[in-house]
């Protein structure tokens, strides 16, 4: 739905600081176990999460809360995690008169991630990894709201793995 308003030089240097927001809050809220800002300030209504380059299988499509109770399972098997994202680039469009601001842009990044669980014998497994994250976000108006303002969430996202070591066993250990 694209607006009258122009794309102007301040809209367009906000959208960057909001899709830069999203992507962070999204390793802070699963780092610090508040899932609930996952499905509420950073998943579109419906996501594609794609990890076939690390995994196989296939991408899958699912509402925002389901992926937050998928996230939410994962992760309160683990004794601890820490996700560090950097050089996160927006795709925007250069700000002009007559062009309309943007209701999708895409970003990418380097996310680099630790995690480290108990298994039900006692032993403690641990797995770093690291690559890139490419996503496509989505404005959402009347969702901005809910963030503070920030109408971006993210509609699809992909892990293309750069290393691992710790290896998929990490994983599927109980």
């Amino acid at each position: 739905m694209a607006s009258s308003e122009d794309y102007s030089s301040q809209r367009f240097l906000v959208d960057r600081a909001f899709i830069h927001d999203t992507l962070t809050k999204l390793y802070l809220a699963v780092d610090s176990q508040q899932f609930s800002l996952l499905s509420s300030q950073v998943f579109a209504p419906t996501i594609t999460m794609d990890y076939t380059a690390m995994f196989g299988g296939e991408a899958i499509q699912r509402s925002g809360d389901a992926q937050q109770e998928h996230f939410e399972g994962i992760m309160r098997k683990m004794e601890s995690t820490q996700h560090v994202i950097t050089s996160i680039i927006p795709y925007l469009p250069a700000p002009d008169r007559g062009t309309s601001p943007p209701e999708r842009a895409n970003a990418k990044a380097n996310v680099t991630a630790y995690s480290r669980k108990k298994l039900a014998n006692g032993e403690t497994r641990e797995t770093r990894n690291g690559g890139r994250l490419e996503c496509e976000l989505i404005r959402f108006p009347d969702l901005a709201e809910k963030a503070e303002g920030n109408p971006w969430r993210i509609g699809t996202f992909k892990v293309l793995p750069a290393w691992d070591q710790g290896g998929k066993d990490f994983w599927g250990a109980e």
